[in-house]
């Protein structure tokens, strides 16, 4: 199966570093590698998605659905993210989760449709395209992922090095789009939430698995 450590996990480590004494960066594009879970079978796992104790009781359905993926029960993780955003329609984390969560269960196309739901939110846009795109280059529809790449890109995704190696894009490494599609993302400025997750800014939740993953 695939084995990127998935983006979504991350935004949520930018948006709860300010609760936890970080500072949190307002930009499109949230930070993407260190601290990705790993998604449908995927390559590194995390506990949950780094909500520090603070956060955690400020926001306890959302702990809860964090945990859930953490155990990797992601059909019950996709279903309280759900609620979390049916009841709360403007929570683009809640939305941005779900549809990972749905990622990572292998419910490529259910998560497709929330994908795009998320990429609605300015704060999740380039993170939800970019998963949108792994969709169909999961699916073998290589135009289709290309142009939501090209969209994440534009609207701030910046790690390259990530796309190297994130085997969800493994069918568009021989097509030489590929190529100019890592130069554009590379030509993208790195976000402050980026050096956040690489521990270059800011303080982080502390949690084992952060700390494994930033040393990488």
């Amino acid at each position: 199966m695939m084995n990127r450590i998935s983006m979504v996990a991350s935004f949520a480590l930018a948006v709860t570093a300010a609760a936890c004494g970080g500072q949190a960066s307002s930009s499109p594009q949230p930070s993407v590698a260190e601290s990705r879970q790993e998604t449908r079978g995927t390559a590194e796992k995390v506990e949950h998605t780094g909500m520090c104790a603070q956060e955690r009781a400020k926001d306890p359905a959302m702990a809860e659905a964090n945990d859930l993926i953490g155990e990797e029960k992601y059909g019950e993780a996709a279903a309280k993210f759900e609620a979390i955003a049916a009841a709360h329609p403007e929570n683009a984390k809640a939305v941005l989760m779900q549809g990972y969560a749905l990622h990572a269960a292998g419910r490529l196309d259910e998560a497709l449709a929330v994908h795009m739901r998320a990429a609605e939110f300015k704060d999740t846009k380039a993170t939800a395209l970019y998963n949108a795109a792994c969709v169909h280059a999961l699916k073998g529809e290589t135009d289709q992922a290309f142009a939501l790449l090209d969209q994440s890109i534009k609207a701030g995704f910046s790690m390259a090095e990530h796309m190297e190696k994130d085997s969800d894009l493994a069918s568009l490494r021989t097509d030489a789009r590929f190529a100019g599609a890592m130069k554009a993302a590379a030509a993208n400025p790195q976000k402050d939430s980026e050096k956040m997750a690489k521990g270059e800014k800011g303080e982080m939740c502390k949690h084992p698995s952060h700390q494994k993953h930033a040393k990488k």
